[in-house]
């Protein structure tokens, strides 16, 4: 997706470029498209066949998330036709249905991860053009690291001193609307004198609780450590227990995110995904905070 200055000249990509596309997502995601709003119709249509009052909660949360994911698959098949070229000299984005957008990497004045919408956004000094690669492009890795690699560092960084970042609440939203149906299927079980699947209901409730508590709020960067605030409690995590921070990709039912790695000496590495400020700005600041800390000494 582009937005382009329509008085600028189009350049088209050289042969030399390496072009870079979506391969068969359309058809995937046309087929998602399908089951969203078939499924939706299917439990429509039973609940007029067959009314059921304790049923209209269940039958209006399975509208709502097919309802999303009917208009989400829309959305990736309008721009999966189309293309993106790259070379030394700068970037294309080549529109299906419209002219080809150039932007030389020397143009590039920010680059922005926007981990929630999963695209790669890149603008221009004055703001009138902006190139947005999606996550699911095919090869994305090589094309991030492309990107990366040729944009100046001042483009990456995030504004200068920023030392918290936010972690979206649409993880914990989508856990909590997966949990109304279990609770409500609790608490039906209950005063239905069901006492044993009321347990199991609230088991699953309990569940998602639990991953909601283990969902972080917020990060925050100090001169010796990075602390990682979640519900209920917080992680300190020294940098001398740091051994390495990398960005990488993270694949889950055709959806890609980009995740910011802590590498941890002897210990599990930690990933973070998802943050209001990008995962670009997160690796600069947490790269640079904890390099810093080892080249003046900083111990715990």
């Amino acid at each position: 997706m582009t937005r382009d200055d329509p008085g600028r000249e189009i350049v088209l990509p050289p042969v030399d470029a390496s072009v870079f596309g979506y391969g068969s997502l359309r058809i995937m995601m046309l087929v998602c498209a399908a089951i969203c709003a078939g499924f939706a119709v299917w439990a429509a249509v039973m609940q007029l066949l067959h009314p059921e009052r304790d049923f209209l909660i269940v039958l209006l949360l399975v509208l709502l998330m097919c309802g999303a994911g009917f208009v989400y698959s829309l959305r990736v098949v309008r721009y999966s036709r189309d293309r993106i070229a790259v070379n030394s000299e700068g970037i294309w984005y080549l529109a299906r249905n419209g002219p080809p957008t150039f932007m030389t990497w020397t143009d590039v004045g920010e680059v922005k991860a926007n981990d929630t919408m999963q695209r790669l956004i890149l603008t221009d000094a004055s703001g009138k053009r902006a190139i947005r690669i999606e996550y699911q492009i095919e090869k994305f890795s090589a094309l991030r690291e492309f990107v990366l690699s040729h944009t100046s560092a001042l483009a990456r960084q995030a504004p200068a001193g920023t030392r918290v970042f936010h972690r979206t609440w649409i993880n914990k939203i989508i856990l909590g609307v997966l949990g109304l149906p279990f609770l409500f299927l609790a608490v039906e079980c209950y005063l239905g004198g069901n006492a044993s699947g009321s347990w199991v209901f609230f088991a699953g409730v309990l569940l998602l609780v639990l991953m909601i508590a283990r969902d972080p709020v917020s990060l925050i960067i100090d001169p010796d450590r990075v602390l990682i605030r979640y519900p209920f409690w917080s992680r300190p995590i020294s940098f001398d227990s740091i051994s390495a921070i990398t960005t990488q990709n993270v694949s889950s039912r055709g959806n890609v995110w980009a995740a910011v790695s802590i590498e941890r000496k002897q210990k599990r590495k930690i990933l973070l995904f998802r943050f209001r400020e990008g995962s670009i700005a997160l690796q600069d600041a947490l790269d640079s905070a904890w390099r810093s800390s080892q080249a003046s000494g900083i111990r715990v």
